[in-house]
């Protein structure tokens, strides 16, 4: 075709046949792509427990998870003030974790922790103090819930199907699995 021609009429067509090409690969590796390339990279993050201190965010969520025990420990064993202690230093924690959440997160719907967080962490207090267990795990239960588990069900799934997908492919270690 030259351009002395003017067919222009033939653009249309071949345009739509070169997006539906396009359109194939994008369908087809759209969710893969986002992973590998949007997930964020958790293992190379640091969370700051003080103005000269930081963790790995692998290791405060290991923190994360030791004082939830010990609260939870704590409460069985009818020791409510190291329950409240736990629980004060897990809100510290909590706080420091929402510092580096927020630094991603900048728009107001995702603040961590948020208020439905704050208050439960309230409730819970107030239940330690009252020795009520039955509440006591509720609220521990609840906090699990909100605090931990819906960001685990986005980000702890996502980097780990990141993590599966950017490995290099080992086909003995897949032959002997």
């Amino acid at each position: 075709m030259s351009i002395v021609e003017k067919r222009y009429q033939d653009i249309p067509p071949s345009l739509h046949k070169l997006q539906k090409s396009c359109d194939s690969c994008h369908d087809d590796y759209q969710a893969i792509s986002a992973l590998i390339y949007r997930v964020p990279d958790f293992s190379a993050m640091k969370v700051n427990i003080s103005s000269t201190e930081s963790l790995s965010f692998h290791s405060h969520m290991n923190e994360l998870t030791k004082k939830v025990n010990q609260i939870k420990i704590a409460s069985s064993d009818n020791m409510p003030a190291r329950a409240l202690s736990s629980l004060k230093e897990l809100t510290l924690s909590i706080n420091q974790l929402g510092d580096t959440c927020n630094n991603c997160h900048k728009n107001n719907s995702q603040i961590y922790p948020n208020s439905g967080i704050k208050q439960t962490l309230n409730n819970l207090a107030v239940s330690l103090q009252r020795g009520n267990k039955k509440e006591q795990g509720r609220y521990l239960g609840h906090l699990a819930v909100t605090a931990c588990a819906n960001c685990h069900g986005t980000h702890k799934l996502a980097y780990g199907v990141k993590q599966v997908l950017s490995a290099d492919v080992d086909i003995m270690k897949l032959l002997k699995h």
